[in-house]
């Protein structure tokens, strides 16, 4: 009952809580005309290498700890293998012995009355001088046990009939790797190879912090219907090379536009438009695409380009020279490192390196059937 009553009263208090903390929030909105979030602009929220100077024994504690790892692992590394190794010279032998010590698992006084009994009372492992080398081999390590082809831990695709060398070739890699490993860490070319991608990452992040999300949000809150081209639509394959490049210009140049509203694409649209169909045409095509036969079937063979940079006049572009973004009909601010940077749009056409013009469907007159047979077909004209 007391905890019934003490719930209906905490869900009764919630709401005042969060009435309460919005208040504030408020106040605290009209007193103050910076953001909250500006906090994590300040040096409280970055850290600051001078604090390292009081943390020197950390310094210390971690080269102590990489040291001394590296060195314990390159040593149990190399344990492993000659344990291994060990067994493999004499895995018949190394095996009894196994067979031995796990008789005598779970004993009192090392498990030696246990493995006396088995041994020698019992004579469970041989009679008579056989009896006593079983028990002198009880006495050895369980060099099995801690070898990698123990059956609890095995790894590696090992097999029980594999000999020393197919055991190197199968561990080669694996024991390469790891000692590798341990040799950067020691030298600390291992950390530094992390902070790399790390570094890369927090440019990255800079990147994404210098964008001006706000605005970037408002741009396409605010985008408006998209023209549509109509180049493809009289079947062919000039009609669809024209709007391959006609889609990329308008992407490339709305990219550097903030204003994206409907009557802003549409009018970008249309200049497009109008550009692409006077620029990209057969005949520019022949001039400036080397290889180009001038007929529709071969501008399948054809690929573009667009860039988008300040220089007005690049060697090779079609119809010779860049045409101004700003001749696009552009509204509202541009996108650019500058006010006074001007930039140019500029589409290259070239021949496919893989182009393959080859018909192999082609009849070979010279060689045909049909050719041999028409030259061999006698006149039926009747003469007079």
């Amino acid at each position: 009952m007391l905890l019934k009553k003490l719930r209906k009263y905490v869900i009764m208090l919630i709401p005042l809580i969060v009435l309460s903390f919005s208040q504030v929030s408020l106040a605290a909105t009209d007193t103050t005309s910076g953001s909250l979030t500006d906090l994590f602009y300040t040096s409280a929220f970055s850290g600051s290498w001078s604090v390292f100077s009081k943390f020197n024994w950390l310094g210390f504690l971690l080269n102590f700890v990489i040291t001394a790892f590296c060195l314990i692992g390159l040593m149990l590394v190399c344990y492993q293998r000659l344990v291994t190794l060990l067994y493999l010279s004499s895995r018949s032998l190394f095996d009894r012995i196994h067979e031995i010590k796990t008789a005598g698992k779970g004993g009192k006084i090392l498990g030696l009355p246990g493995i006396i009994k088995d041994t020698i009372s019992s004579a469970n492992h041989g009679t008579g001088i056989d009896a006593i080398i079983s028990f002198g081999l009880s006495l050895m390590p369980d060099v099995y046990a801690y070898s990698d082809y123990c059956a609890e831990r095995r790894s590696y695709n090992l097999q029980d009939d594999d000999t020393v060398t197919t055991y190197m070739l199968k561990i080669a890699m694996p024991t390469i790797l790891t000692i590798f490993f341990f040799s950067i860490g020691f030298n600390g070319t291992l950390f530094r190879a992390y902070g790399s991608v790390v570094s890369a990452m927090a440019t990255a992040a800079d990147k994404v912090i210098e964008e001006d999300l706000d605005a970037t949000l408002t741009k396409w809150l605010n985008s408006g219907a998209s023209y549509n081209f109509c180049f493809s639509d009289d079947g062919t394959e000039l009609g669809n090379f024209k709007q391959k490049i006609a889609k990329s210009m308008y992407q490339k140049i709305l990219a550097k536009s903030n204003d994206l509203t409907t009557a802003n694409k549409q009018t970008i649209g249309s200049a497009i438009d109008t550009y692409v169909t006077s620029t990209v045409t057969a005949a520019n095509l022949q001039t400036y695409a080397a290889g180009y036969d001038g007929s529709d079937k071969d501008v399948k063979n054809l690929q573009y380009s667009v860039c988008i940079n300040s220089s007005q006049k690049i060697s090779g572009e079609l119809g010779g020279s860049g045409k101004a973004i700003s001749d696009f009909g552009l509204s509202g601010t541009l996108k650019s490192p500058t006010a006074s940077t001007k930039y140019y749009i500029h589409v290259f056409a070239s021949k496919k390196a893989d182009a393959d013009e080859t018909n192999y469907f082609e009849v070979n007159k010279k060689n045909s059937n049909s050719e041999s047979k028409n030259k061999k077909q006698p006149s039926t004209q009747s003469v007079e």
